[in-house]
């Protein structure tokens, strides 16, 4: 294992748009790669409760209200880091089945879960932040669920983006006081068009790998 990005961003962002590309940039450098979402961690962990409580058998199924309730329980039983913990833990395994040369953390959304990987990873550890305005995210969002029976409507998102924003701007925060903006943390404004998002993502991990380099000699 040679790097860690912990990817964090408002809904719609283009989070799982930075880590396909990023792999796939990865690959062809000779790096190989894997990714997690934090979310789904947590469903293999509590797999039989969240049949048991709510009738779903597979992660696809899971509502937002489910994972909330579940992570509810998951912190009173191993306390405030508790789905950073089953991050990691799964990441382990994850590994022990075939060493990576880099690991992709998708869904960090609390500030604690920033200084727990920063803690277990050390100076390998990178976050990574996707931005782009709430039009752009809702227009997106409002795409992606054409024809979904649970469809989301614009008053529902807004509504939720105002308490995923203070989350958010808490996790900025300690990124920057404790990872260094530009040094292990990076910002990436996603409102152009897809070349122009890519041609940011090559940028900073470019940019990464070259810190990596440097901190080996």
């Amino acid at each position: 294992m040679r790097l860690v990005l912990g990817i964090c961003g408002l809904p719609a962002s283009g989070k799982t748009t930075f880590i396909n590309f990023s792999k796939e940039w990865l690959k062809q450098k000779g790096w190989s790669s894997l990714s997690v979402k934090m979310s789904y961690a947590l469903f293999t962990h509590y797999r039989e409760l969240f049949e048991k409580k709510f009738g779903v058998k597979s992660y696809n199924e899971v509502k937002r209200y489910m994972f909330q309730e579940i992570g509810d329980i998951a912190r009173n039983e191993l306390g405030e880091d508790a789905i950073a913990i089953l991050t990691y833990n799964l990441l382990n395994e994850r590994i022990k089945e075939r060493d990576t040369d880099a690991i992709f953390i998708d869904g960090i959304r609390d500030s604690g879960e920033v200084k727990y990987f920063n803690k277990k990873f050390n100076d390998i550890f990178y976050l990574i932040a996707i931005e782009a305005p709430l039009e752009t995210r809702l227009k997106r969002v409002l795409k992606r669920s054409e024809g979904e029976k649970d469809k989301l409507r614009e008053e529902e998102f807004i509504q939720r983006d105002v308490w995923e924003e203070e989350k958010y701007k808490k996790v900025i925060n300690i990124a920057k006081k404790i990872l260094k903006e530009n040094v292990r943390f990076f910002k990436i404004e996603n409102e152009g068009t897809e070349e122009e998002f890519k041609e940011k993502v090559i940028s900073i991990l470019k940019n990464i790998l070259v810190n990596l380099a440097s901190d080996t000699q």
